[in-house]
């Protein structure tokens, strides 16, 4: 049987605005890119 393991540890992620192209490293999700105001996406996950 698989269980999940919860993450003691935060990890850094990289996001990337898809307005601007501004990439930011962070534990969380940055919210609005300061830049531009545009949203960010976890470069780590598929945009489709």
């Amino acid at each position: 049987m698989i269980h999940d393991v919860p993450d003691d540890e935060a990890e850094e992620s990289t996001y990337e605005c898809l307005q601007c192209g501004a990439i930011v490293t962070s534990e969380t999700h940055p919210g609005e890119c300061e830049e531009c105001g545009g949203d960010f996406h976890n470069r780590a996950m598929s945009l489709e």
